[in-house]
């Protein structure tokens, strides 16, 4: 996997997460609707969205990374086996 196609794959996850995170029901939930004002609502939405998105970017890293090294160890367990196996 190259280097932009991770990257890709880890905004699209934060992305998901910020969308899935900052949904009207979800949010609403979340916080006590009664005392808040219009401008109070958008910045806490921008804070829940930010935070979302970052926590999804963190564990679609996570996952990316984790997938890259397994390939990694797996590539270099094929050419450790047919060095061996040439010899």
């Amino acid at each position: 996997m190259s280097r932009s196609r991770a990257a890709l794959f880890v905004l699209l996850g934060g992305l998901a997460v910020a969308i899935v995170g900052a949904l009207p029901p979800v949010f609403f939930h979340l916080v006590n609707y009664r005392d808040r004002t219009i401008p109070g609502w958008l910045e806490l939405w921008l804070w829940t969205a930010i935070v979302f998105f970052s926590l999804g970017v963190y564990k679609t890293a996570l996952v990316v990374q984790r997938s890259l090294r397994q390939e990694a160890n797996q590539s270099a367990l094929v050419k450790r086996s047919e060095r061996e196996s040439a010899t």
